[in-house]
């Protein structure tokens, strides 16, 4: 079937399917012929055609009536024409309206732009005429003023006319009333001084109505030394320089290092120090009433009674308060004022000990206040010498009233307008300083009031204070002499005896010791060897008294003097004292051939002895022994009678010779001179006299040992010592050159510290023979050292003072083994002795401490072991609690006290579960009764017999019992005693154990006193099966040589003993790497010095010199000083790092050299390889050395084998990818000055040449070039300086053991060099370090801006400390070989 679709698409595509409306058609096309819509002159269908003819011009479209006909596809040909209009319009309406944007914008920045210059030439307009306005009115003053001054000139004159007339006439009418006004003062003055006279008469009358027995002290004579200051003659302010040269005479090593006191003292006033430390509301100037209470604040209460009398003495003597009306006096009693004030200050402690118990058990007494003792010096009359030793024994007796009497002589010195009290003031103040120094505390204050007051004569008190200082605290007042010098302003001369009847005077101050003395008469009597064994001896009445050669003042001995005298009922000042200088003690090397002069003194010396009979039990053969030498001496060995019997009148005592008869004594010398000339083989040759005198005075020296000897008074100690005698008695010991060990208490340990340390290191430097102190065996020695055993004998081939000591290292042969080598001083203990050790001696060395202990208590006596072990089996503290500790129950008289069992009774010294209301011991301060209190309820909680809390930390439990006795020594051995006594009759297992481990802590942390030490020993001893008893007493024997810490145990001792181990290991790292690290074990008392040396030892270096240990934290490196207790920074690091909120395990402890002295590459392969070269390699790549072209080409070379160990093939292909370029510029970040392509180069010509060069030969080369650098071995800081112009702001300071130098950053040039001894002080803070150079006049002072000033002060310190030792070391070397 057939629709006709095609026909019908035909005919359509022949018509005009597209059709439209006029006014649609005009609406929507009209846009592409102009506006055709509102033109009046077409009509619609004149539009479309228009329309159409222009867009489809011909085209195939009709226009009908009322529509336009159009084809298929002329409608998309309008669309495309009608958008291309439009568009054109819009473009044309987008240009207008941008183009007016741009007009309006334009018109309104004219607009702006002339506002801103309308205002703008307003203001400058404005400015021009304030200016013209200011300079007018300028000009209006200038003229003004000049006007002004004339007419002011004008007034000056006429008043200056006018004044000079009026004085003239004023003074001319005053003349006469001042005549008469002079003649008025005259009478009054001369009545004044009659009275003053008639009253010392009355007073001289009723001292001289006393019996001759009771006139003790010539009084007259001491108030006449204070007559011309009465009466204004001889001002003690006109001290001339020339009168205080003796000062620096006497004690010359004193020097410019305490002559003068660098620090600023500007603030550091009088006025300050008294605002801020005194109690009372006083003021610090002048004041002539009594205080109600003392200056400073003082905690016993004999201290402020002392205070307040100190203060009415000084208003007295200073003329500011009258005498009390009391006429009795204090100066017939014999005694002196020292012991008076002794006796008192000790009554009053007793007494008030004594009452405090007695009030504790219910019973109410009167206290003896010390105020009661010294009523007789403030109610009573005395003369001027009894208030000077007053005060000043004061301040002797109790040093906390030093600064107390300071303070109150300088408030009466400040604004005091008395002349003669300000001259008594300073004379005072004078004698104080020349008995002791002022505290730490007040001591800037101190010098600065001295500066401020007398600049003029300030050395003088300055020396005087720095001399005393010095020397010590005096033990007496100054006496007569003292006073007589500084009244009338002379040097002391002192008189000295020789043995051979010369005298020799020598100039002395208050602060002279006995050494100083010495030394001045062995250069005026010409002793080569020096006052080595040669002392003071004072003698007065019969009696003879040792000052030695060593720390005891003159003055102390010549007021002890006039005090025996005042006893003999003669002046003070009369005294007939005589000060010999003679032989005291040998010295184990004594030689009599060495010093001819002093030999003869040492025989004038025994001659003289031996004629007054002071050598005890001298047989008469002896006598005539020692009288065939000395004739043998004076005539020689022929005989000659006459002769003799001089002889014999010069040695044998008289009573022997009347006893005899001369002949007699003829006839036993000649005999003697044969048989000498027939036994003595120096008799049987040509013999000179020196010859003889040394034969002599060996012969003396093996006989008499006792007469040259030093002695001290002590009190046992040891169990050894206390064999000797009874319990407790006080005994006299010898020291000379013999041999024997004890161990004794003794006011003078530091005498008896010196000269036994002379002679043991005067032994050893003389020594040729050492023990082995470690194992040494074969594989562990290098090539030439010599392998032994512990306590192996070693003969040295020379002296250990020429060899050994000095350098380290010697050459010697083991006896054992016969084998020789070298030997090194860490290795082997040089033996104190002169001759051949035997082999008892020797074993010795071979055992432990615990066997020789064992061995100790196998060797004591059956009387001594019954004494040592108690009743039980265990030794406790009942016998020492008898006497030390606190009984509750004394003063109580209760029956049913009586009736209890003492057996079952709790007893102090034993366990208790119970808090203690006071401390053990009685010697422990009522004031820390509390702290004891606390602490024995921390040791309770710690071995669980009293309830505790939880806790946080391991050390919470452990910190509450050790802080307090560290910090106060009152309370170490009181801690003791509480430990000691939680460990006797502990039934409870585990309080015991938790017991004995707080015990070891305690051993590792502090010792106890000498006084304890014994009981603590055999408390510990007595428990030899028990391993921790055993452990414990090693720890306190090595704490009571070390020393005590400053620090509570660290965690890790706690948790070491926490886990039943006794051992503690730490990580140790080696150098400046991280990586190589290794563990050490480690010791509760250990110093940093022992573990440098243990590291040294174990890395087998040859010495351990300049190294020392490093913590390392955050961008801070912290040196551990030699001295110091390990685990005492560590713990003081960790809490540090606590407070600051960080971990504790942050920190890590290198190994590392910190001075380079007496460095030699190649010396210590080990040193050089891990350490030298490390730490200088860094220090070189960082661009701090100076170096050229060529240097820095060969060093690279050596660093680059060195890091990188390349072979030749790789070093070849490194050169085009220019690898060793990148890796020494950037991976080490070189800082050089050269091209890098040039020192690439020259590297590689290097490299060539170093062809089977190994890394380790590579680092000693370059150790062995940079060695040659001057600043070779330092450590340098960058910083920025202030205070010295010639230098730029940045630059570095090089720190080494030349001194301080420093360098351009830029150039590494030296712009200076300051060595150590030109620095006088330094110091250092978080952001600077400063330091002061040469004297106060021609200093200077250089301040730097850094964060390392901790590190630059410790090695300033470090490196002057190491160079002060080796001065001393040398000098003991130059010492020995002379």
């Amino acid at each position: 079937m057939y629709s006709g679709m095609l026909e019908t698409i035909t005919i359509r595509k022949a018509g005009y399917p597209i059709r439209y409306d006029f006014d649609y058609f005009t609406g929507r096309y009209d846009v592409c012929c102009g506006n055709l819509r509102h033109n009046p002159n077409y009509s619609p269908r004149d539009k479309c055609k228009a329309i159409l003819t222009k867009v489809l011009p011909k085209q195939d479209w009709k226009v009908g009536h009322t529509k336009v006909f159009m084809k298929d596809g002329q409608e998309v040909r309008m669309e495309r024409a009608r958008e291309e209009a439009l568009l054109k319009y819009i473009i044309t309406i987008q240009r207008s309206t941008r183009g007016w944007l741009r007009r309006r914008r334009v018109k309104r920045l004219n607009a702006t732009i002339l506002m801103i210059q309308t205002l703008t030439r307003a203001a400058q307009a404005r400015v021009a005429y304030n200016q013209m306005k200011v300079g007018y009115a300028r000009l209006q003053a200038v003229w003004k003023a000049h006007k002004l001054q004339y007419k002011y000139n004008k007034i000056r004159n006429f008043i200056i006319r006018l004044q000079a007339r009026s004085r003239g006439y004023l003074i001319r009418n005053s003349r006469f009333k001042r005549n008469d006004a002079v003649v008025v003062i005259q009478s009054y003055v001369r009545g004044l001084l009659a009275r003053r006279y008639h009253k010392r008469e009355m007073q001289k009358n009723e001292i001289q109505k006393l019996p001759k027995s009771e006139q003790k002290v010539n009084i007259e004579e001491i108030d006449n030394m204070f007559k011309d200051l009465e009466n204004g003659v001889g001002d003690f302010d006109d001290l001339d320089d020339a009168n205080i040269e003796y000062i620096e005479d006497v004690g010359q090593e004193v020097g410019n290092q305490q002559g003068e006191f660098s620090d600023d003292l500007s603030a550091y006033t009088f006025m300050k120090y008294a605002t801020t430390y005194f109690t009372s509301a006083v003021s610090h100037t002048h004041l002539r009433r009594p205080l109600k209470e003392a200056l400073l604040h003082h905690d016993d209460e004999v201290d402020r009674s002392a205070s307040l009398s100190i203060w009415i003495t000084i208003l007295r003597f200073m003329l500011d308060m009258s005498e009390p009306r009391n006429t009795a006096t204090t100066e017939n009693r014999p005694e002196s004022t020292i012991i008076r004030l002794q006796r008192i200050i000790g009554r009053a402690q007793k007494t008030k000990a004594k009452a405090m118990m007695e009030t504790q058990s219910g019973r109410k007494t009167r206290i003896y206040s010390a105020a009661d003792g010294f009523r007789e010096f403030t109610e009573n009359r005395t003369t001027h010498l009894t208030k000077i030793q007053f005060i000043i024994g004061m301040g002797i007796v109790r040093p906390e009233l030093r600064d107390e009497i300071f303070c109150q002589i300088c408030k009466q010195l400040t604004q005091n307008r008395n002349r003669q009290g300000v001259q008594r003031g300073w004379m005072l103040m004078a004698l104080c300083l020349g008995c002791f120094g002022p505290s730490e505390k007040f001591e800037k204050y101190l010098r600065c009031f001295l500066r401020d007051n007398q600049p003029r004569h300030y050395t003088f008190y300055e020396g005087k204070l720095n001399r005393t200082i010095k020397n010590g605290v005096r033990q007496w007042p100054p006496n007569t002499v003292e006073i007589r010098a500084a009244r009338n302003r002379k040097q002391i001369q002192v008189r000295v005896s020789l043995m051979d009847k010369t005298v020799h005077q020598v100039k002395a101050d208050s602060a002279t010791t006995a050494k100083e003395i010495c030394r001045e008469i062995a250069s005026l009597a010409g002793l080569d060897e020096g006052t080595y064994g040669f002392g003071l001896f004072i003698s007065i009445f019969q009696r003879v008294s040792s000052l030695g050669g060593g720390r005891e003042h003159l003055m102390d001995a010549i007021a002890q003097c006039e005090q025996i005298s005042v006893e003999h009922s003669l002046a003070a000042e009369s005294a007939p004292w005589q000060i010999i200088f003679r032989k005291e003690v040998f010295s184990p090397w004594y030689n009599p051939m060495v010093d001819p002069r002093a030999s003869q003194l040492i025989r004038k010396q025994i001659i003289s002895s031996l004629s007054f009979g002071e050598f005890p039990n001298v047989s008469d053969s002896k006598l005539a022994n020692f009288a065939a030498q000395e004739l043998t001496i004076q005539y020689g060995a022929a005989w000659n009678a006459d002769a003799a019997a001089k002889v014999v009148r010069e040695i044998v005592p008289e009573a022997k010779r009347k006893a005899e008869g001369p002949e007699a004594w003829n006839q036993k010398v000649k005999a003697a001179l044969e048989k000498l000339k027939k036994e003595n083989q120096l008799w049987k040759t040509s013999i000179s006299s020196e010859q003889v005198q040394a034969h002599m005075l060996r012969q003396c020296r093996k006989e008499f040992t006792l007469p040259f000897s030093r002695f001290f008074q002590t009190r046992p100690v040891s169990r050894d010592a206390k064999f000797l005698s009874s319990e407790g008695a006080e005994m006299l010991i010898a020291v000379n050159w013999m041999e024997k060990s004890f161990q004794f208490i003794c006011s003078a340990c530091e005498d008896i510290d010196e000269i036994v340390n002379t002679f043991v290191e005067g032994l050893r430097a003389r020594s040729q023979f050492a023990v082995g102190k470690t194992d040494l065996p074969q594989h562990m020695v290098q090539e030439g050292d010599l392998a032994f055993t512990r306590g192996d004998l070693i003969i040295l081939d020379q002296v250990a003072g020429k060899a050994l000591l000095s350098e380290n290292e010697a050459h010697g042969r083991c006896e054992r083994t016969g084998f020789s080598g070298n030997v090194r001083s860490d290795n082997v203990w040089v033996v104190p002795t002169l001759l051949k050790p035997d082999e008892e001696l020797v074993k010795l060395f071979k055992m432990t401490d615990v066997e020789l202990e064992r061995l100790n208590r196998k060797t004591m006596s059956a009387a001594q072991m019954d004494q040592t072990e108690s009743s039980a089996k265990y030794y406790t503290l009942q016998e020492y609690a008898q006497d030390f500790f606190r009984n509750e129950n004394k003063g109580k008289s209760s029956r049913v006290i009586i009736a209890f069992d003492k057996s079952k009774s709790q007893a102090s010294w034993a366990k208790s579960t119970q808090p203690i209301t006071q401390p053990l011991l009685i010697k422990t301060p009522d004031y820390l009764t509390s702290d004891a209190g606390h602490m024995f309820l921390a040791i309770l909680k710690f071995c669980g017999d009293h309830p505790t809390g939880r806790t946080v930390n391991i050390t919470d439990q452990t910190d509450p019992i050790f802080n307090l006795p560290l910090k106060k020594k009152e309370l170490r051995d009181e801690c003791y005693c509480q430990i000691m006594k939680q460990l006797t009759r502990n039934p409870k297992k585990t309080s015991e154990a938790r017991a004995w481990k707080l015990f070891w802590l305690l051993c590792g942390l502090m010792p106890p006193s000498a006084q304890l030490y014994p009981h603590v020993s055999r408390f510990l001893s007595s428990r030899s099966e028990n391993a921790m008893a055993m452990e414990c007493s090693q720890r306190v024997y090595r704490v009571n040589r070390n020393g005590a810490r400053r620090m509570p145990p660290h965690s890790t001792e706690v948790e070491a003993i926490q886990n039943e181990t006794t051992q503690i290991y730490h990580f140790i790292h080696l150098g400046p790497s991280q990586e190589l690290k290794e563990v050490f074990p480690l010791d509760s008392s250990m110093r940093a010095g022992d573990l440098v040396s243990q590291i040294a030892k174990r890395l087998r270096m040859k010495s351990h010199e300049g190294f020392s240990l490093f913590i390392f934290i955050a961008d801070k490196m912290i040196a551990i000083k030699d001295d110091q207790f390990f685990f005492d920074v560590i713990r003081e690091l960790s809490d540090a790092l606590s407070r600051s909120g960080q971990s504790a395990a942050d920190y890590k402890v290198h190994f590392m050299r910190k001075l380079w002295i007496s460095f030699i590459p190649g010396k210590d392969s080990v040193s050089d390889k891990l350490f030298n070269f490390p730490q200088e390699s860094k220090k070189y790549l960082r661009g701090f050395y100076d170096v050229d072209q060529k240097k820095a080409a060969e060093i690279g070379a050596y660093l680059y084998t060195a890091f990188f160990d390349e072979s030749p093939l790789n070093r070849q292909a490194l050169k085009k990818e220019c690898k060793l370029a990148r890796k020494l510029k950037y991976k080490f970040s070189i800082k050089v000055k050269f091209s890098m392509d040039k020192v690439r180069k020259d590297i590689e010509k290097q490299l060539t040449n170093l062809a089977g060069v190994s890394p380790d030969d590579a680092k000693f080369k370059f150790l062995k070039v940079l060695v040659d650098f001057p600043n070779f071995g330092s450590t340098f800081v960058e910083c920025r300086q202030f205070g010295d112009s010639t230098l730029p702001e940045k630059i570095i300071l090089a720190i080494h053991k030349r001194g301080i130098t420093v360098l351009d950053p830029l150039s590494k040039a030296e712009l200076m060099r300051k060595g150590y001894s030109e620095i006088t002080n330094w110091s250092y803070g978080e952001t600077y370090f400063s330091m002061s150079f040469g004297n106060l006049i021609n200093g200077s002072k250089l301040i730097c801006e850094t964060t390392q000033g901790y590190k630059m002060e410790n090695l300033v310190s470090s490196y002057i400390k190491q160079l002060e030792k080796t001065i001393k070391k040398t000098n003991a070397k130059t010492k020995s070989n002379l």
